[in-house]
């Protein structure tokens, strides 16, 4: 045993705790006040303000928010990604290739074939546009040609162009399929979601011109969300 170190026996450590007077366990440091909890005065708490034992958000008149209450928190992502197949859904297909109802023009200028509209569930500020965008034309005559475009617009806004005319020259009497792909930088009256995207077809000559849209078509939306 270590000089100067004192062996202590079961009999002291009894001793220490046990009152014989009283034949029950020594009261050990001063005596609880009844209103602490450690270092915390509950006293001093005011109701309703404060909880011990958990984390909670209270709102300017004091009241706790959650889900249900009008001032409830939502923690938005900094930018969201939403992808979206929006053309020629319709009758499944055995070969899995699906198109939208046929539109057909005579008037010469361009007529709408298809119009989407995209909504995440949220507005939102977009960043950038993935598109893969397919239709297919045709024109009644052999001699005639048929175009095509597809355009986007902030829903209720006015439309603008995502790409030049695709054009099917002169003997376009044969359906024929094309395909604009890329990234569209956002642009004013195209910067928001909700937004509206469409195709559209235009005859060249005198005979009519025939457009559809195809199930093969994507856009993938990069944006910030908008906070409620």
């Amino acid at each position: 045993m270590a000089r100067g170190v004192k062996p202590v026996s079961s009999q002291d450590v009894l001793n220490s705790v046990w009152d014989d007077t009283t034949q029950a366990l020594k009261t050990q440091g001063t005596a609880n006040s009844g209103v602490d909890i450690g270092d915390v005065d509950v006293a001093s708490i005011a109701a309703g303000t404060s909880v011990i034992g958990k984390v909670r958000l209270v709102g300017s008149g004091g009241q706790e928010l959650s889900r249900g209450t009008a001032q409830a928190v939502r923690i938005l992502p900094v930018v969201s990604y939403y992808v979206v197949n929006p053309f020629a859904n319709g009758n499944l297909t055995t070969n899995g290739i699906q198109y939208s109802t046929p539109v057909v023009t005579t008037s010469g200028t361009f007529a709408e074939v298809q119009a989407s509209t995209i909504n995440p569930g949220h507005s939102g500020t977009l960043k950038q546009i993935e598109v893969g965008l397919t239709g297919e034309i045709a024109a009644s005559g052999t001699a005639q040609g048929v175009n095509l475009k597809w355009q986007g617009r902030n829903t209720g806004g006015t439309y603008v162009d995502l790409c030049g005319t695709v054009a099917y020259a002169a003997a376009a009497s044969a359906a024929k399929e094309y395909t604009v792909s890329g990234y569209f930088t956002p642009t004013a009256n195209f910067n928001q979601v909700q937004c509206d995207v469409r195709m559209m077809v235009q005859s060249t000559g005198t005979a009519s011109g025939t457009g559809r849209t195809k199930n093969s078509s994507y856009l993938a939306f990069v944006y910030v969300p908008d906070a409620d």
